[in-house]
């Protein structure tokens, strides 16, 4: 897809949207490393998961533009370079676990269809290994990016917390 999106845009872009999606991603990642160790209330839970899985899934459309076309208005971290191609060459593998997990996000989280697994086997539990794909693409991402695209703010809180 070739558009113009002006440095300036994606700089303030990427401070507001993907800084949030990436800062609610984290978040909720770690509270569900510290939820395994806790058994928690059910509702905490509950709204942690899908937080971790909503964001995550956001996050896998933006990383993983050549698995999953963007719409001509979505913003993908190939917006973030130069050569946006450079992306695809860098990008993480786009694994099995990643597109089990989107396309469960996709399901489950989106709405009520007979694809959601029933009861409450072993399968059905999300842990954090993962969501690695993602962390090792937002890695890759601050790395890599450029700073006239990037802000310093998601540069840093990519550092900060991978």
């Amino acid at each position: 897809m070739s558009r113009i999106i002006s440095n300036a845009k994606l700089k303030r872009y990427s401070r507001e949207h993907l800084y949030y999606e990436i800062s609610m991603f984290i978040s909720a990642y770690k509270q569900l490393v510290i939820m395994m160790q806790n058994s928690g209330q059910w509702f905490d839970r509950m709204a942690r998961i899908e937080a971790l899985v909503n964001h995550g899934r956001i996050l896998t459309y933006f990383l993983f533009p050549s698995k999953l076309p963007p719409r001509p208005d979505d913003v993908t971290a190939r917006d973030f370079f130069n050569n946006p191609a450079e992306w695809d060459k860098i990008q993480p593998k786009y694994s099995v676990r990643t597109k089990n997990l989107k396309d469960r996000a996709d399901k489950e989280l989106s709405h009520l269809t007979l694809k959601r697994i029933f009861g409450t086997p072993k399968k059905k539990a999300y842990v954090a290994e993962q969501f690695n794909d993602i962390i090792e693409g937002l890695k890759i991402l601050a790395d890599n990016a450029s700073e006239e695209k990037l802000h310093t703010e998601v540069f840093k809180l990519i550092k900060s917390s991978t």
